[in-house]
């Protein structure tokens, strides 16, 4: 598969996270976390996930999964109930002890494979 995206070529997927597993899980459900690290196992660089608020078809948000402020920021814009304060709150307790991931249920990884001479200049 690597040789279908030529040298410099970027890899885009839109994944599913752990809640988007529908029952029973398919094999490849699996958290965001280790789509990247199948990203970076096949050898391409550059790796960064993306969580598509609220989800793939109506996006109205790509958070950087890897920028805490930016995560920070679209939760506090999901305050306006109480069901919506109690999901930003622990959307906040997630994102600081690092499993953020763990609430994303759509994403994108973007990985791009290295160019022959590796990127130098």
């Amino acid at each position: 598969g690597r040789d279908l995206v030529r040298p410099g070529g970027w890899v885009y997927a839109e994944v599913g996270g752990v809640l988007r597993r529908p029952r029973p899980a398919p094999v490849a459900a699996r958290p965001v976390s280790r789509w990247c690290r199948v990203f970076v196992d096949a050898g391409l660089t550059e790796v960064t996930a993306h969580w598509h608020v609220p989800n793939h078809d109506a996006a109205a948000f790509l958070v950087p999964l890897g920028d805490p402020g930016g995560v920070r920021l679209v939760l506090r814009r999901h305050q306006g109930s109480a069901a919506g304060h109690t999901k930003a709150t622990v959307g906040r307790i997630l994102a600081a002890t690092g499993f953020i991931e763990l609430a994303v249920r759509d994403a994108s990884v973007l990985g791009r494979r290295p160019p022959p001479d590796g990127g130098r200049p």
